[in-house]
Formats: C-alpha cells, sequence, structure tokens
C-alpha cells in the first residue's frame, strides 16, 4: 500500500537532495514508473490518497461509536 510517509520520502529525495531517479528507485525498492507517476502530479495525487485516507479514518471512527451501547 503507498503511504504519504514514502510518497514524501519520494519526494524529499528528488528535490531537494537532488537524487536521481534511478537511485530512488533502487533505495526504495519502487518502480521508475511509479517515481516519475508521482514526482509529476503532486497535488491531484495526494489530495485523493489524503481524502481517502480520512474518509477510511472517519468510517473507522464511525463504526467504533456506533457499536458501543447506550
Amino acid at each position: 500500500m503507498i503511504t504519504m510517509v514514502m510518497y514524501a520520502k519520494v519526494r524529499r529525495m528528488f528535490f531537494q537532495e537532488h537524487v536521481s531517479i534511478s537511485e530512488i528507485g533502487r533505495r526504495t525498492g519502487l518502480s521508475r514508473n511509479t517515481i516519475k507517476k508521482w514526482l509529476r502530479a503532486p497535488g491531484r495525487y495526494r489530495a485523493h490518497v489524503l481524502q481517502s485516507q480520512s474518509h477510511r479514518q472517519a468510517d473507522a471512527n464511525s463504526r467504533e461509536t456506533s457499536s458501543y451501547p447506550d
């Protein structure tokens, strides 16, 4: 599963540390195509991941509270 930590790590290595895409792939085990995709569409992909994670967390929280007896 893709985590925001890994996504941020890839972007930090490329933009701040100036590590090549091939080297990022070696260090993380991700394919170069995945890395290129993450670097090419940061806003759209990041917003989608954040939104889906927050919805999952909200659903989990509502299930927990609804299972408690009154």
